[in-house]
């Protein structure tokens, strides 16, 4: 089974994949100028978008494990078009790339990773944190899923420049092992989209977060890990990892 986990992994096992260039994040559409401002965007060096994350607090970011990446490369908070860098973007250099050490590579549970950044980010209206959930709780309904990964269905990837948002079902534990009965699927991740194939995540999308709205706040739910390629296949999901078996490890290495 082909499947991708990020733009920094070998290609014979990401996708450079997803959905047609009319639509976004596979059946999405553009964001909201800062709709989701504790989403940030990893670059290397050069400025080249990689992966995404979540802002947890002005220190650390939460990402995937694959998405560790070379010296040099930056956390951008703040930013919507990545083609038209704005006043509004804080940019950080990595202090400390922090990846669990069960992460096997490649494919596979355990896909987390925490960044430290080099200062605090400054929280504004443009740049703000996410909620953790409460540990061990399996997330049910529907969340949004939101990056700057590929939006082309084909082989070849196509980026978008402007982030990219969709509403997308979460399934259960016992149907997300239906659907990835021969894959390194694990009771630490969680599964969404839809089976149709016409909402999705893809390569580029990775580390970014699979949120969720409880009360006022903003929950990350889960982190893009993987998926089947081509993106947007029909009957399979994207796959996650699941937060809420990572909140002590996640609370360690904060503080450590």
């Amino acid at each position: 089974m082909k499947v991708f986990t990020s733009l920094l992994v070998a290609s014979a096992i990401f996708a450079s994949v997803l959905a047609n260039p009319l639509q976004r994040v596979v059946g999405g559409e553009d964001a909201a100028p800062h709709e989701f401002p504790y989403q940030i965007s990893i670059r290397s060096e050069k400025g080249t978008h990689h992966c995404g994350g979540s802002i947890l607090n002005e220190n650390y970011i939460l990402t995937a494990g694959h998405c560790i990446v070379p010296e040099g490369s930056v956390v951008v908070a703040g930013a919507h078009n990545i083609a038209k860098p704005s006043v509004n973007e804080q940019r950080r250099k990595i202090e400390k790339f922090i990846v669990h050490k069960k992460y096997p590579g490649k494919v596979g549970p355990y896909d987390i990773g925490l960044i430290k950044v080099d200062k605090p980010f400054v929280l504004n209206e443009f740049v703000q944190t996410i909620a953790l959930p409460e540990s061990g709780v399996y997330p049910e309904g529907a969340a949004v899923i939101s990056g700057w990964g590929s939006t082309s269905r084909e082989f070849f990837p196509t980026y978008p420049d402007v982030l990219q948002k969709a509403i997308i079902p979460i399934h259960t534990e016992k149907v997300c092992f239906q659907i990835w009965d021969s894959s390194p699927y694990d009771k630490k991740n969680v599964c969404a989209g839809e089976l149709d194939g016409s909402k999705s995540v893809c390569s580029g999308d990775s580390g970014g977060p699979l949120a969720q709205k409880v009360g006022e706040e903003n929950v990350v739910v889960g982190i893009v890990s993987w998926g089947k390629i081509p993106c947007g296949s029909k009957g399979f999901t994207g796959v996650f990892t699941l937060v809420s078996s990572y909140i002590d490890w996640i609370q360690e290495n904060m503080e450590n």
